[in-house]
Formats: structure tokens, sequence, C-alpha cells
């Protein structure tokens, strides 16, 4: 009986150790996407300032 409880156990661990790998990808996916969306922003703002002086 112990055998099968520690093989859950060895399972149960596998099934959180995909879960944070698989978090760890998420988030390094969302911080490339608000990385691009900043340098997004920050062109806009500048053209924004660039047309600002421009007038």
């Amino acid at each position: 009986m112990l055998e099968h409880n520690e093989q859950k156990a060895i399972e149960a661990l596998e099934n959180v150790r995909d879960a944070l790998y698989s978090l760890a990808v998420a988030q390094d996916t969302r911080n490339d996407l608000l990385r691009e969306q900043n340098r997004t922003l920050e062109s806009i703002a500048a053209h924004i300032e660039t047309l600002t002086y421009e007038s």
C-alpha cells in the first residue's frame, strides 16, 4: 500500500512541476508581450511629441 501512495505522491509532484513550468512559460510570454506593448506606446508618445513640436 505504501508503494501505491508513494507513486501517487510522485505523480502529484510531477503534475505540480509541469504546472510550474507551464506557468513560467506563460509568464515569459506575457512579459514579452508587455515589453512589445511598452515599445509601441513609447513610439506613439514620441510621434505625438514630434507632432506637438512641429505645430
